[in-house]
């Protein structure tokens, strides 16, 4: 019999980190059911490539579950909903600190109406530190996390991860790991427990193989026969030669010479100046400078 048999999981997340957790207890007996909007459901669904009218990414990320399309602002929709909350067993949430309070289904609530509840909140910060309510992207996390500077490019700066480190390396491996310890602590007190799951936190730990290039007045060594720094202690954040951004299939911008500082972007160079707005606008949107 699969360790986690009649472990009832509900999932609220969307993208990669939760759902990269969740088909993890699925695949040892869990039944994890995935709530998803009514419209157009996990925005993953549109992620390429499509085989066959379905997004393979959201295919690998959900295999073994049961979706459910719900209003979560409905009252006949959570209805339907609250019965599987009262009896599950574990719960995942990426929303931003305090979206499912505003819902209604805070862990407070929750933990009134299913005692046993193990409550997991995924966010890149975490629920209550100075950057608690802002958004940011993967890229963000690793930078802060000290993981970015600790591979160094061809020009001596961070080298940009090939996969979605602060999801991947922070976001879904402290989960399992943590909701397996709150279920062996909720073995011996019979109560759940709320896990406030930061990815930069957890990430920060990742960087520790580098710590040996702080010296003890805490300040960095320079890049040399370890080929690496911790990220944050320079100006810059972000720098690349003969960039090209691909977005949805369609080349946004090309070969682009790209310097991007603390507190802006110094230089933003392409042939004949050919897509420097688009550029910029793009970086302004989704790599928003940390600092």
């Amino acid at each position: 019999m699969p360790p986690l048999t009649d472990f009832l999981v509900i999932d609220f997340s969307t993208l990669l980190p939760g759902p990269l957790a969740s088909p993890r207890r699925a695949e040892v007996g869990a039944q994890v059911i995935k709530i998803e909007r009514p419209d157009d459901g996990d925005a993953m669904r549109t992620y390429k490539p499509i085989v066959d009218g379905e997004s393979l990414l959201f295919a690998m990320l959900n295999r073994g579950k049961q979706s459910m399309a719900v209003d979560l602002k409905s009252p006949a929709d959570m209805e339907v909903l609250w019965p599987l909350i009262e009896k599950a067993d574990a719960l995942i949430e990426e929303f931003r600190p305090g979206g499912m309070d505003r819902l209604g289904l805070g862990y407070d609530v929750l933990a009134k109406r299913n005692p046993r509840l193990l409550y997991c909140s995924i966010t890149g910060w975490d629920q209550t530190g100075p950057k608690a309510g802002k958004g940011n992207r993967d890229l963000n996390f690793v930078a802060e996390a000290g993981l970015l500077g600790l591979s160094a490019g061809n020009y001596g700066v961070p080298a940009l991860p090939v996969f979605l480190a602060g999801d991947i390396a922070g976001g879904a491996p402290p989960v399992v790991i943590n909701i397996l310890l709150a279920l062996r602590q909720r073995d011996g007190t019979g109560r759940g427990v709320y896990i406030d799951g930061a990815m930069t936190n957890r990430g920060s730990r990742r960087s520790s193989s580098g710590s040996n290039n702080i010296n003890s007045r805490g300040r960095t060594m320079e890049r040399n026969e370890a080929g690496v720094k911790p990220g944050g202690v320079d100006d810059h954040i972000l720098q690349t030669r003969g960039l090209t951004m691909e977005f949805h299939g369609f080349v946004a911008v090309r070969n682009v010479d790209l310097n991007v500082r603390r507190h802006t972007i110094h230089a933003l160079i392409g042939p004949n100046g050919a897509g420097k707005t688009t550029c910029f606008n793009l970086l302004t949107k989704f790599l928003t400078p940390t600092g």
